[in-house]
């Protein structure tokens, strides 16, 4: 009898030994670094909020005049994308003051390799040929 109780413990170790042991679970991942500061030396587009704000705040302007002179105004310090500044003149309503707006946003867009974009937003030929000179200067 001890001798197979000594054997039943035997083989209960042995299979104790040889079952799957579980795997330790790996460590988290290591978290991302955050996104360096931006650089203020160099120029960033308007953050989306803020865009909203201004072409909202323009849109209320009564008269491409008064439109222009805001935009003149609000885009001294800030910088735009080609897609901002598209959508900036279609708040200007009329052919003559999208021509008065877009030396002012010509002056402030970043990607400049991609202005030919906004040659669309005008609709008579002749306007589009100042819009490709202004864009030119």
């Amino acid at each position: 009898m001890i001798r197979t109780l000594t054997l039943s413990l035997a083989l209960l170790s042995l299979v104790a030994c040889a079952s799957p042991q579980p795997k330790p679970t790996p460590p988290p991942p290591a978290p991302k670094p955050a996104p360096p500061p931006e650089d203020p030396n160099v120029p960033h587009p308007m953050h989306d909020e803020e865009f909203a704000r201004l072409k909202k705040t323009i849109a209320m302007e009564l008269g491409d005049k008064a439109k222009v002179a805001l935009l003149e105004t609000a885009l001294g310090q800030n910088w735009l994308t080609v897609q901002q500044a598209g959508k900036l003149l279609d708040v200007v309503v009329y052919r003559d003051g999208k021509l008065d707006a877009l030396p002012i946003i010509h002056a402030r867009i970043l990607d400049k390799h991609e202005e030919y974009l906004l040659i669309q937003r005008f609709t008579y030929r002749e306007d589009k040929e100042k819009a490709q000179e202004i864009l030119s200067k």
